[in-house]
């Protein structure tokens, strides 16, 4: 082959590696968005009189009443992390070193906050777990840890 030819074949899967990785990202996006509208759905309405006291709760789809706080207590982030997730700050939303023990459990707050709120609790496969898995890249690669824990305790 001569060097032009090389240099164009190079040139040509530099884009087609570049289109992969931005067709992944996309998606990526858009996975993380139907997660995070699915969660403010799962919130509670909050039926208020004039003064905003709240005077009714309704329950959600799921049937439970779930109200989400703003700011979490102060040790909260410490106790989830130290009881659930001890390499949180550590991991992509998958911990590599845990995947051996994938039919006990051993997800992540990432997987496990997919995993609800895609409704799989009570459906365990690995096939759900590869799809709470990728749904978990996405939530961490556009989302920030704090914004991925705030969601997690909706008070019912």
């Amino acid at each position: 082959m001569s060097r032009r030819k090389i240099k164009k074949f190079i040139r040509k899967f530099r884009w087609l590696i570049l289109s992969i990785i931005c067709v992944i990202l996309v998606t990526l996006f858009v996975l993380k968005c139907s997660l995070m509208a699915k969660y403010k759905a799962l919130e509670s309405v909050s039926i208020r009189d004039r003064k905003g006291e709240v005077i009714s709760v309704l329950p959600n789809s799921k049937g439970s009443y779930s109200h989400y706080i703003k700011v979490l207590p102060e040790n909260f982030e410490k106790i989830l992390i130290n009881s659930e997730d001890k390499y949180f700050y550590l991991h992509p939303g998958i911990n590599i070193l845990s995947l051996r023990r994938i039919p006990r459990g051993s997800s992540t707050i990432t997987q496990q906050l997919a995993k609800n709120l895609l409704g799989n609790e009570n459906n365990r496969s690995i096939t759900n777990k590869l799809v709470e898995a990728i749904y978990s890249l996405g939530m961490e690669i556009f989302l920030s840890k704090s914004s991925i824990l705030r969601p997690l305790p909706p008070i019912t």
